[in-house]
């Protein structure tokens, strides 16, 4: 489900790059194991993830 949200056009997609790339990121930490806070800012959840 996430790799179909992800590659859908932005033309087609409810979702902004911004909040594609960050529900991208969201799964990458819990996939993880990384606590993850809704509020925490892209930037840094996409440095920790490395």
């Amino acid at each position: 489900m996430l790799k179909e949200i992800y590659e859908q056009p932005p033309v087609k997609s409810v979702l902004t790059a911004t909040s594609r790339l960050q529900l991208l990121a969201y799964h990458l930490a819990i996939s993880r194991k990384l606590e993850v806070d809704r509020s925490r800012n892209i930037t840094k959840l996409l440095k920790d993830l490395g």
